[in-house]
C-alpha cells in the first residue's frame, strides 16, 4: 500500500507533489481510516536509494 491510499481524497494533490519533489519536510494531511472516518495527521517522507537496484 501506498501513503495516498490513506490520503483523504482532498489532500491527496498534495500529498502527491510533496512525494514527487522530494520535499522530506513535515506537513499536516488527513488521513483515512479502514472505517472511511478522518484524522488529521502530519506526514514526513525521505527517499532512499536502494542498494540492490544498482547491481
Amino acid at each position: 500500500m501506498h501513503i495516498i491510499d490513506f490520503t483523504d481524497p482532498q489532500y491527496r494533490e498534495l500529498v502527491e507533489q510533496k512525494i514527487r519533489s522530494g520535499d522530506e519536510g513535515l506537513y499536516e494531511t488527513v488521513c483515512l481510516r479502514k472505517d472511511g472516518t478522518t484524522f488529521s495527521s502530519e506526514i514526513q517522507s525521505q527517499s532512499y536509494v536502494l542498494w540492490w537496484a544498482y547491481h
